[in-house]
């Protein structure tokens, strides 16, 4: 009788030992969600820091590209603008010349 009275007590310890497993897992596992969720929020923050960034030094590479091929623009217009000038005023004259003769 005294040896069944063990086994079940022993059973008893067990079962609350495996309950209590459990409960130690169920509290480890959610720990690591959270973890991981935080984790992933981090890194999802950073990712989009890091986009940002990214986006506006191209931002600002684009503008100074922009920049520069405006500049080449008014330069070549404006020394086409001095190569017709010239041309301009002598082409004048020839169609006065021509028109005088008419």
């Amino acid at each position: 009788m005294e040896l069944i009275k063990q086994l079940k007590e022993a059973e008893s310890q067990a079962k609350a030992m495996v309950e209590k497993a459990k409960a130690e897992a169920a509290k480890r596992i959610e720990l690591a969600r959270r973890n991981a969720d935080q984790e992933m929020t981090a890194a999802q923050a950073e990712r989009r820091k890091a986009i940002d960034l990214a986006v506006a030094e191209a931002a600002e590479r684009a503008k100074a590209q922009i920049d520069a091929l405006r500049a080449d623009a008014a330069k070549e217009k404006g020394d086409l603008n001095a190569k017709v000038a010239g041309r301009t005023d002598k082409c004048i004259q020839q169609v006065l010349g021509f028109l005088e003769q008419i």
